[in-house]
């Protein structure tokens, strides 16, 4: 694994779970309970 790839930006980080989060909360609040593919 390279270098830079090795220890991942914590803003990349956050970005990466906060997009899964707040896509997991909307397929939630649309009756869905499962990751679908951002859009």
């Amino acid at each position: 694994v390279p270098p830079q790839y090795k220890m991942p930006s914590e803003i990349s980080f956050r970005r990466h779970m906060l997009s899964a989060f707040t896509l997991f909360s909307k397929t939630q609040r649309g009756g869905h309970y499962h990751f679908c593919p951002s859009t």
